[in-house]
């Protein structure tokens, strides 16, 4: 929990980052955190 708004604004881009890009499963790229997915995109593309 954050203390108030403007300690929540300084962390947020860190949510994003570790957990939201990281971890969490996303039903929309096949139950893949985004970096997998972009990183299974990449590779297609490249062969």
């Amino acid at each position: 929990d954050y203390q108030d708004f403007e300690e929540a604004e300084k962390n947020i881009g860190e949510f994003i980052e570790e957990v939201y890009n990281q971890k969490r499963l996303h039903s929309s790229l096949g139950y893949l955190p985004p970096v997998e997915f972009e990183a299974l995109h990449v590779l297609k593309a490249g062969s």
